[in-house]
């Protein structure tokens, strides 16, 4: 499997269509609320068993930086923000729940 994944991410478009797959929501809907909440997360110790955080995080922080970037569809953008945030510790990890 590590070997496939590998296969997979050897360009940037692989490398942020399997980043994307690991991307969730959490919904939440408080008593007062009349529209659900979503936060974005993603499990960087799932992404771990496969490959290696540092080595992704180059690779994603150089993607976004790139002019790239923009042109990239919005869960791609999404999914490439959440996991640098993530990483970042601005967002809470799901592996923490």
């Amino acid at each position: 499997m590590i070997e496939y994944v590998e296969s997979l991410i050897t360009d940037d478009k692989g490398l942020i269509m399997f980043i994307k797959h690991f991307l969730s929501d959490v919904r939440s809907h408080g008593m007062s609320d009349y529209v659900e909440s979503i936060q974005w997360r993603i499990n960087l110790e799932s992404i771990e068993t496969f490959v290696d955080l540092n080595e992704v995080d180059k690779r994603l922080r150089k993607v976004r930086s790139s002019t790239e970037f923009k042109e990239l569809e919005e869960k791609e953008q999404l999914a490439i923000n959440i996991f640098l945030d993530t990483l970042d510790g601005n967002i809470d990890d799901l592996s923490r729940f």
